[in-house]
């Protein structure tokens, strides 16, 4: 080893390099497959009914992966036609209280959610989903649609 005492140095940089480049080497990666094969996308969305504040809807998802992505919470964004988005709630009308329940693959009936406040200049909802995948967090889009 201290024979050459630069492949010791050369070694001790490689190493430095992998651990500083790897996470901005993996992330394309891994956000690559995210948008090639989501954990979840949007069946049907039907809209039952608008009011001034609020959105009744019914929402089927498909979750693609199992119960290897478990989800942490799900929430709605509000659009407006020039892209500015600004978050809503879900709410059960039937007032039951939902807890996140992480299902296997496959597809999904939500039932009936409100969705609110909905600005009057909204023009379309997105209700998004966010799952931890093997120590990462992944957003996926469940229901999207023009109001």
């Amino acid at each position: 080893m201290w024979r050459f005492p630069f492949s010791s140095l050369f070694g001790a940089c490689i190493g430095i390099a992998v651990v500083m480049f790897a996470p901005s080497i993996v992330e394309p990666i891994t956000d690559l497959y995210d948008k090639t094969y989501p954990v979840a996308e949007p069946v049907s969305t039907v809209v039952l009914g608008r009011d001034d504040v609020s959105i009744l809807v019914q929402i089927i998802y498909r979750k693609n992966r199992g119960k290897e992505c478990m989800l942490r919470r799900w929430y709605a964004d509000t659009i407006d036609s020039s892209g500015e988005r600004e978050t809503a709630f879900l709410t059960r009308p039937d007032g039951i209280t939902q807890h996140g329940i992480t299902h296997d693959a496959g597809q999904r009936n939500l039932g009936v959610w409100s969705i609110q406040p909905v600005d009057k200049t909204a023009s379309s909802v997105e209700v998004l989903a966010e799952y931890f995948c093997g120590g990462r967090t992944v957003k996926a889009t469940i229901a999207r649609f023009e109001i």
